[in-house]
């Protein structure tokens, strides 16, 4: 589990955004996080407080990075025409 995590400066906004690179996950996971639920979701949140503490600063909007898992193929048993 490695989250890599970057912010950078805008002036205008006034606070520093966050982006947090959770890396490859399943679709299931993907969906759950996008509805605020459950293991993935609670790992961004983690991450996001301990940042928090760190630096001991408010932070602007945050940015989850994820990519979706290659789905395996299924093979089929049957006949080859």
């Amino acid at each position: 589990m490695s989250n890599a995590v970057q912010t950078g400066s805008t002036a205008a906004a006034g606070a520093d955004p966050v982006i947090i690179k959770v890396g490859k996950r399943k679709r299931k996971e993907i969906r759950r996080l996008a509805k605020g639920r459950g293991r993935l979701f609670s790992q961004v949140l983690e991450t996001h407080a301990t940042m928090s503490r760190e630096s001991g600063e408010v932070h602007g909007p945050v940015f989850v990075i994820v990519k979706e898992k290659k789905r395996k193929s299924r093979r089929r048993m049957g006949m080859p025409w």
